[in-house]
C-alpha cells in the first residue's frame, strides 16, 4: 500500500505484467467486498476507450471510436499536479442552517428557534476564517456552480468525512489521495465502464479496501452507464445511510467525458433538493399530530388502502383530467370546458383557482400540504362568498395532516394518510386491525397526491393538464389565473422556484425543451418515478397521458388535447356526479367511532413519556469533544443508534412512528455539524463549533419534550398568514 508515485509508476509499466497482475488482485478483493463489482468486471471487454502503454511507461486511454489519447502529454504527471492543486483549494459542498431574525414568539416554532441559534454560531465561526468572498458563498450555500463553492482557508483536512468521486479516469490522483488522507466514506460514481476497468488494472483498489476495513472506513460504487439509474441508485444509498452525511461533502473529478456534466447536475439537482428539503422538522410533526388526530375526531372517514375495496362504479367510462398549475393549463383552458361534462376533473393544490376562474367545477379537489396558509388562501379567494358556495359542491380529498378546518369547507371530504409522515403512522399503529394503511406515493406535490387518489379510486384513463414541472419563459412559471400571479414579489420568491441554476431538459413534446430550475427537477424525477411505478403495478389496465406543454414524465404518453378523442368515452346510462359519490362512500370506509376515538387519545397520551425518554436518551449522548472523529461518533450515535438502542428505556419497534417527530430537526442540526466539522480550517475551530452546537441540541430536546405535551393537539394558526399577507 505504498504511495504511488510518478517514478514508481512508470518503472512499473514498462511491461504489461503489472498490469495483470494488479487487475488479478483488484478482481480478488472485489470478489471478497464488493462481488457485485467482481461479477461485472470479471470477464469484462472494453466498447470504445482501450488502456494502452508503451516500453517507456507511458499509458493513456484510446478513444477508437474519434482514434484520439484522452489525456494531453505525460498522463501520470498531470494527475498528480491535478490532486495537488486540488489539496491546496479543495471544492466542497456545505450545509449553512441560517441565521436571522428569531421574534416569532406568537406561533412558538421550535424547530426554527434551534436552528437558528445553532447556525447563527456557526456563522460566528466562520467569520474572520473565510474571506468575505467565501463566506458569502457559504451563507448562501450556493454559488454560480449551484451548490459548490471554493474554500481556499486552507488544505483539504486530513480526516474527510466525504469524499464524493466523479469518473475514475486512470485513477492514480485517487489512489494518492485515498493513501495520504483518511477518507471516512469515498463514494466513486462513474458512468464509463471502459474507464473504471482501466482503473482497475492501474491502482491499487484492493490496497484501498484493505485500509478501509483497517480503518473501519468504507468505499461506495456506483458504476452505471445509465445516468438515471445511477443518480437513483447514489441517492437510495444515501437516504438509507444518513442523508445528514453529505453535508459537507468534497467533490473531486480530474477526468471528464461525455456525460459527466449530466451526472454532476443530477447530483446537484436532486440529491441537494430532495435530501435537504426533504428533512421535515419537528414542528412539522407535531403539526402533522394535531391534525390528524384532530381530523379523526371530527369524524373524517379514512381511506381503507385494501385492493378488495377496488369496486367498480363506472370509472372506466370516465376518464380522469387531473389538473396542475402548471404554465401550459392557460393553453389548454378551452379544451377542459368543452369537454368538462365527458370527465371526472380532479384539481390539485392551486389550479382550482384557474378553474375558478374559468368557470370550471372539479369533482375532487386534493390538498397536501399542512400548514393554515391553504385554510388562508381557500378562505380570501374571493372577495364575496361565491367561492365558498363552490367549494360546497366539490369533495376532498386531503392528506391527513392537511389542517382540520380545510376539510369542513367542501361538500364532503375524506382523509388520506401519506406515507413517511408523523400522523399517517400514528393512525397505522392504532387503526391498522380496521385496515387503515399508510398511502404511498403521494408526494412531494398535490400533483403526486391527485395521481395516486386516481389510481386507488379505479380510473383507468388518466390525462394531465398543467403538470409542467418547468417552463418555457421563468415569467411563466404558473398558470396566469393560479394564484402565485397574485402574490406580491416578495412573498412570491419564497413560494416559487427561482431561476438560478436553470437548465434545459427534454420537454414533453418530440424535439423541444424547456427549463427548470429550484424544486422542479426533483418534482419530474419523483413524478415519473410515481407515474412508472403505478403502471408496473397495473401494466395494461392504467393508460396516462401527458397533454402538459412541459418537461417529459417517464412512464406516460405526450399527447396533445387537441388529440384527444374523447368519443371513445361512453358512459351510457351513468352518472359522472353518482359515479364519484358512489366512490367516496365506498373507499372512504374507516368512519371513527367513540371508541376509536377514545382508543385514540388514550395512545396519544401515553406517547408523552415515551418522547421524555427518547429525548433524555439523545441527551444522554451529547458530549463535548476535542478531535473531529470523536464528534463524528457522536453524530452516528445521535442518527444511527437512536433508531436502534431504545429498547432499555421501553422504547419498541412498534413506537417507530415517535422516531419522525425528532427526525427532522435532528438531521438539519446533524448536517450543520458535519457540514462545520468537515472545512478546510483547523481542527479546534471546528471542534469549538460543534461543542456550541452540543449546548444548543440539549436546550432543543428540552423544548420538544415540553412543546408536544402542550401541543399535541393545537392546529395551525391562520394568523399567521394573516400577519404576513398584511
Amino acid at each position: 500500500m505504498s504511495e504511488i508515485t510518478p517514478e514508481l509508476s512508470k518503472e512499473a509499466f514498462v511491461t504489461g505484467a503489472f498490469i495483470g497482475k494488479r487487475l488479478e488482485d483488484n478482481l480478488q478483493a472485489f470478489k471478497k467486498h464488493v462481488p457485485e463489482i467482481y461479477e461485472e468486471f470479471k470477464a469484462y471487454q472494453e466498447k470504445r476507450y482501450f488502456l494502452i502503454y508503451g516500453t517507456d511507461g507511458e499509458i493513456n486511454l484510446l478513444d477508437r471510436e474519434e482514434g484520439v489519447l484522452l489525456y494531453d502529454g505525460d498522463p501520470i504527471n498531470k494527475l498528480i499536479s491535478t490532486l495537488d492543486e486540488y489539496i491546496e483549494s479543495p471544492v466542497c459542498r456545505p450545509y449553512y442552517l441560517g441565521g436571522g431574525d428569531t421574534d416569532f414568539e406568537f406561533i412558538i416554532p421550535v424547530h426554527y428557534k434551534s436552528v437558528t441559534a445553532i447556525g447563527q454560531r456557526q456563522l460566528e465561526v466562520l467569520s474572520g476564517i473565510l474571506s468575505s468572498k467565501y463566506l458569502s458563498q457559504y451563507v448562501e450555500g450556493i454559488d454560480a456552480n449551484g451548490g459548490v463553492v471554493s474554500l481556499s482557508a486552507g488544505m483539504l483536512p486530513n480526516f474527510i468525512n466525504n469524499f464524493f468521486v466523479f469518473s475514475t479516469g486512470l485513477g492514480f490522483d485517487i489512489e494518492r489521495l485515498y493513501f495520504d488522507r483518511d477518507v471516512r466514506k469515498l463514494y466513486v460514481v462513474e458512468s464509463n465502464k471502459d474507464s473504471f476497468y482501466a482503473s482497475l488494472q492501474l491502482i491499487d483498489w484492493a490496497g484501498m479496501l484493505e485500509k478501509s476495513l483497517d480503518k473501519g472506513f468504507s468505499i461506495h460504487f456506483f458504476v452505471s452507464e445509465e445516468v438515471d439509474e445511477l443518480l437513483d441508485d447514489l441517492s437510495t444509498f444515501i437516504n438509507s445511510s444518513g442523508r445528514h452525511n453529505v453535508a459537507g461533502s468534497y467533490l473531486y473529478s480530474s477526468f471528464y467525458q461525455v456525460g459527466d456534466e449530466e451526472i454532476y447536475e443530477g447530483f446537484r439537482d436532486n440529491l441537494d433538493l430532495s435530501i435537504f428539503a426533504g428533512f421535515g422538522f419537528y414542528d412539522d410533526s407535531r403539526m402533522s399530530v394535531a391534525h390528524t388526530v384532530l381530523n379523526t375526531l371530527n369524524d373524517v372517514p379514512c381511506i381503507k388502502h385494501d385492493r378488495s375495496i377496488n369496486k367498480s362504479f363506472g370509472q372506466s367510462a370516465f376518464p380522469v383530467f387531473l389538473v396542475g398549475s402548471g404554465p401550459s393549463l392557460d393553453n389548454d383552458i378551452e379544451f377542459l370546458k368543452e369537454n368538462r361534462s365527458k370527465a371526472v376533473v380532479i384539481s390539485c393544490g392551486s389550479s382550482l383557482k384557474a378553474l375558478y376562474v374559468n368557470g370550471i367545477k372539479p369533482d375532487i379537489h386534493v390538498e397536501l400540504e399542512r400548514t393554515a396558509h391553504v385554510l388562508h388562501w381557500l378562505k380570501n379567494t374571493s372577495e364575496d362568498k361565491d367561492f365558498l358556495d363552490y367549494l360546497k359542491d366539490i369533495y376532498f380529498v386531503g392528506m391527513s395532516q392537511v389542517h382540520p378546518d380545510v376539510f369542513k369547507l367542501f361538500k364532503a371530504a375524506g382523509q388520506m394518510p401519506k406515507d413517511n409522515e408523523t400522523g399517517s403512522l400514528l393512525m397505522h399503529k392504532v387503526f391498522s386491525e380496521y385496515g387503515v394503511s399508510v398511502i404511498a406515493r403521494t408526494a412531494p406535490t398535490c400533483v403526486h397526491a391527485g395521481f395516486t387518489a386516481a389510481v386507488l379510486f379505479g380510473f383507468k384513463d388518466i390525462y394531465l393538464f398543467g403538470v409542467d414541472m418547468g417552463y418555457k419563459s421563468y415569467d411563466s412559471h404558473h398558470s396566469k389565473y393560479s394564484l402565485y400571479t397574485e402574490l406580491s414579489d416578495d412573498t412570491s420568491e419564497k413560494l416559487v422556484p427561482s431561476n438560478k441554476g436553470e437548465k434545459e431538459v427534454e420537454a414533453n413534446f418530440e424535439g423541444e425543451t424547456v427549463f427548470t430550475s429550484g424544486y422542479f427537477p426533483m418534482f419530474r424525477r419523483s413524478m415519473s418515478s410515481v407515474v412508472s411505478g403505478w403502471r408496473v403495478t397495473f401494466r395494461d389496465s392504467l393508460n396516462i397521458y401527458n397533454c402538459s406543454d412541459g418537461a417529459k414524465i417517464e412512464g406516460a404518453d405526450a399527447k396533445r388535447s387537441y388529440d384527444v378523442d374523447m368519443n371513445q368515452y361512453d358512459p351510457g346510462e351513468l352518472d359522472r356526479q353518482n359515479v364519484v359519490a358512489d366512490i367516496f362512500a365506498s373507499y372512504f370506509a374507516f368512519y371513527p367511532d367513540d371508541a376509536n376515538k377514545d382508543q385514540l387519545k388514550l395512545f396519544l397520551e401515553e406517547s408523552f413519556n415515551k418522547v421524555d425518554k427518547m429525548c433524555l436518551w439523545l441527551k444522554k449522548q451529547l458530549r463535548k469533544v476535542s478531535t473531529v472523529p470523536e464528534a463524528m461518533a457522536i453524530v452516528d450515535a445521535l442518527s444511527y443508534e437512536f433508531h436502534q438502542d431504545l429498547d432499555g428505556i421501553g422504547i419498541s419497534e412498534e413506537d417507530g412512528w415517535l422516531y419522525t417527530i425528532f427526525d427532522g430537526t435532528l438531521l438539519y442540526v446533524l448536517s450543520g455539524a458535519v457540514s462545520a466539522l468537515s472545512l478546510p480550517i483547523d481542527e479546534s475551530v471546528r471542534v469549538d463549533a460543534f461543542n456550541d452546537m452540543v449546548d444548543s441540541l440539549d436546550n432543543t430536546f428540552d423544548e420538544i419534550c415540553l412543546d408536544f405535551r402542550e401541543n399535541a393537539l393545537v392546529a395551525d394558526k391562520e394568523e399567521y398568514y394573516d400577519f404576513f399577507s398584511s
